[in-house]
Parts: C-alpha cells; structure tokens; sequence
C-alpha cells in the first residue's frame, strides 16, 4: 500500500513542521506501507483515510515516537508540540469536575476553557458534575478543551466523533 496525502489547496501555507521521505513500515512477512513521501505545513490540516489494519494508527504513533519505522526517514520540527486525542477517555480523574481536572485557576483561563465548553454543547450543569459521570461524548470534549487551551502546533484526532451526537459534532467542526 502506499501513501499519498491531498491537501487543501485553500488556507495559509507555511514552514514544514513534518516530512516524511521513502518511509516504510513492516512487520516480518507484512508490509504495512511504503515508499511514502509527503509533508505537512504550518496551518494544514490533513485527514488519513483508509480501511481497518492499513497502518493509520501506526503511522500517528510513529509522529508521535511511539513506533519506530522500517526504512526512510520521518523528521518533525524541533520546536512543535503534538498532541493527540486517542479514543481512550479513561485518563481522565474520574472524581472531580471538568472545571478541576483542566486545572486552571486565573480569571482569563478559566473565562476561555468555560467559553470552549460552552461551545462544544457542555453547559454549567455538566461541567460542575464528577467526570465519572459524564457519558464518553462529553469526556472526548473534555480532554479536547484541555488540549486547545495548551495551544499545541498539531492535534492528532483519533476518530474523535466516535462518541458524539450529530449536533456535537457540527460544534466539535465550528471550534476546531
């Protein structure tokens, strides 16, 4: 299988945060991908589409250093900041509330993260209750709060409307 990636042609085009040259992933008697080439720019976004088992997951491990490759090369920015929402929303302290767990404690912050999950459809009522009571939808916000108000340069999204309702996901769409 190889690799190829189409970008939006729209939006603002910039420095290259990720490359990747001739990458190759195997597993004994199993090719995964190679010879894939491309790169990522400042402001991109791009989606990785493919059936189950092709190697979407092992291809974002492998950004994020959790997987070594094969062949080739893959090169990040030394100054960028990934971060990545899996579909695992168990991290989370199950004992204290979304306002609690984000951690923040001056008047701007707590403003901007109360404003983000306003917008994504968690309202005072939820975000004052334990998060181990919230459903799997509003725990994905949750930790998807937390990952905008660090500011990161990339967010590695894995599936993250599993868990969401259509009117969830058109706000998920309008905050990212």
């Amino acid at each position: 299988v190889q690799i190829r990636f189409q970008f939006d042609t729209q939006g603002k085009r910039g420095k290259r945060i990720i490359e990747a040259k001739r990458l190759k992933k195997s597993y004994k008697d199993r090719t995964l991908f190679y010879n894939a080439n491309f790169y990522i720019n400042h402001g991109e976004r791009v989606g990785l589409i493919g059936e189950n088992g092709c190697g979407k997951t092992t291809l974002i491990q492998m950004i994020l250093d959790q997987e070594s490759y094969t062949e080739g090369d893959l090169w990040k920015s030394d100054s960028i900041k990934i971060a990545y929402l899996s579909q695992d929303v168990d991290d989370l302290p199950s004992d204290k509330t979304s306002i609690e767990a984000l951690g923040y404690t001056d008047q701007e912050s707590v403003l901007k993260e109360r404003t983000l999950l306003a917008n994504l459809g968690l309202k005072e009522a939820i975000i004052t209750k334990p998060i181990g009571t919230l459903s799997l939808g509003e725990r994905t916000r949750v930790k998807l709060v937390d990952m905008l108000m660090k500011e990161y340069d990339v967010l590695i999204l894995d599936e993250p409307t599993n868990h969401l309702d259509l009117p969830s996901r058109e706000q998920l769409e309008n905050t990212l």
